[in-house]
């Protein structure tokens, strides 16, 4: 499932945003969430680990797969894109780590990755950040002028 509950919660914040900047950033951080997610799928596909004998049942099975950990590859990415493309403070940038770790530390505890699925999901979205930021992010100047000509067209239609 390519459209997670968090990218469908990123779609409805893009629609209600009405600043520019908010927009741009928000945009870009649904395109990386697929990213991310493509390169996830395709590695575990690749490498197909099992995951824990530990799983009991509690949780539901999407797959059978451990490595890399998707949610450890989304704070990754996300963590690397909030602090290098946001004017951040040093307590925000200590909230995201912590978060982050809080986050790779429970998919452990919860018996649904090995320790190496989580580092290795926290390098591999990490990775994908540093990518993402340099071959795809989208600059607000180019969400200005891609507005700016809707506008025109549906000036020009009537609308």
């Amino acid at each position: 499932a390519v459209v997670s509950t968090q990218s469908t919660g990123n779609i409805a914040v893009i629609i209600a945003t009405t600043e520019l900047q908010s927009f741009s950033l928000y945009f870009n951080i649904l395109l990386a969430q697929f990213y991310d997610e493509i390169i996830k799928i395709l590695i575990k596909a690749l490498v197909g680990r099992q995951r824990p004998g530990s799983s009991d049942g509690r949780f539901p099975r999407i797959n059978n797969f451990s490595f890399p950990s998707g949610h450890s590859s989304r704070m990754g990415m996300l963590g690397f894109l909030l602090m290098t493309t946001q004017d951040t403070s040093i307590q925000f940038s200590m909230v995201v780590v912590l978060l982050a770790g809080i986050v790779c530390a429970s998919r452990v505890l919860l018996g649904r990755h090995y320790v190496t699925d989580v580092v290795g999901g926290f390098v591999i979205g990490t990775l994908n950040g540093i990518v993402y930021t340099t071959w795809f992010w989208v600059e607000d100047e180019s969400f200005e002028s891609f507005f700016l000509k809707i506008a025109d067209v549906t000036k020009g239609l009537g609308l």
